[in-house]
């Protein structure tokens, strides 16, 4: 999986998100995440990068959608789409093949 291809996958869970149901409510993020089938995400590794490696890279692009002024769907509702990246991080942390788990680490100052 080229990272342009999850930027858009991403984008478009999070402004389906933001459109369809606009609120901070992890149930219904969860839903779209699932009828998404986006923990197939994990699928995309090149056969030449590890799968902790890949997992790493995931959650690293993944927090580059928190700063408001980088993509339309945080640009069209800052404070949903932020929730919805962090629920991202979650889901793909949980849906992780690798044991014992990557660790995410979030920057301080990462999510005022």
């Amino acid at each position: 999986m080229t990272e342009r291809a999850f930027e858009v996958d991403l984008q478009n869970l999070l402004l389906t998100f933001i459109e369809q149901v606009g609120s901070t409510c992890f149930q219904a993020f969860k839903k779209l995440w699932i009828d998404a089938h986006f923990s197939f995400i994990h699928q995309g590794r090149p056969l030449n990068v590890e799968v902790k490696e890949y997992t790493q890279l995931l959650f690293n692009f993944t927090q580059r959608f928190l700063d408001e002024d980088t993509h339309d769907a945080v640009k069209a509702s800052p404070f949903v789409a932020r929730h919805a990246v962090l629920y991202t991080l979650y889901l793909m942390h949980e849906t992780q093949p690798s044991e014992p788990k990557v660790k995410i680490y979030l920057p301080q100052g990462a999510y005022p």
